[in-house]
């Protein structure tokens, strides 16, 4: 009995050590990333004009990238005006002048692509403004940007200072049917 007692204990204490090896054989380094690094990342937004409730159009500047998730909070009050993760409550409440709004968005990288895990290699503009990475997810897949805005009172044409051209409106209407086909082909089971 304390013979079979004692092999028991090697015997479990020997997969015990082959458990860890075998473990630490297959980690890899989760500082690299594979794919081709997404360094610059361009976002149009509809920026917060007075008197008007915040919406989730925008645009991105490469076929490398897209937006899965936007929101827009009171960066006072910290209240989300519009997100577009339904099991968010948002706040019935239009745009106030000279308030700041936080837009925040998750943009994921396109198959082949990645973004560096360190933020400091990545550059992203928001209506040309210098926007904050706020943090690089799911090994270099997706990064979250985010970028304050002063609401101004102005002409609801005039978008952020400059007019919405019709590239923008064909980019907008392309990434809203690339997006429909991604949704109707993983709900088929096509990848």
């Amino acid at each position: 009995m304390k013979t079979m007692k004692k092999a028991l204990a090697i015997f479990l204490a020997t997969v015990m050590v082959l458990g860890v090896m075998s473990v630490s054989a297959f980690a890899f380094d989760i500082t690299t990333v594979v794919g081709t690094p997404i360094e610059t990342v361009g976002i149009t937004v509809e920026a917060p004009i007075a008197g008007y409730y915040a919406d989730g159009l925008h645009s991105v500047e490469a076929p490398s990238y897209e937006i899965v998730d936007l929101t827009w909070t009171d960066a006072e009050t910290d209240e989300i005006l519009y997100s577009t993760n339904e099991d968010v409550a948002i706040v019935d409440k239009v745009y106030e002048e000279y308030s700041i709004y936080t837009v925040t968005a998750s943009v994921y990288a396109a198959d082949g692509y990645v973004f560096p895990l360190n933020t400091d290699a990545i550059t992203v503009e928001i209506n040309g403004r210098e926007a904050k990475v706020e943090k690089v997810t799911e090994l270099g897949k997706v990064i979250v940007v985010s970028c304050d805005f002063v609401c101004e009172a102005g002409d609801p044409d005039d978008i952020g200072g400059t007019n919405i051209s019709f590239d923008q409106i064909l980019s907008l209407l392309k990434t809203v049917v690339q997006t429909f086909f991604r949704l109707i082909g993983s709900l088929l089971g096509f990848e």
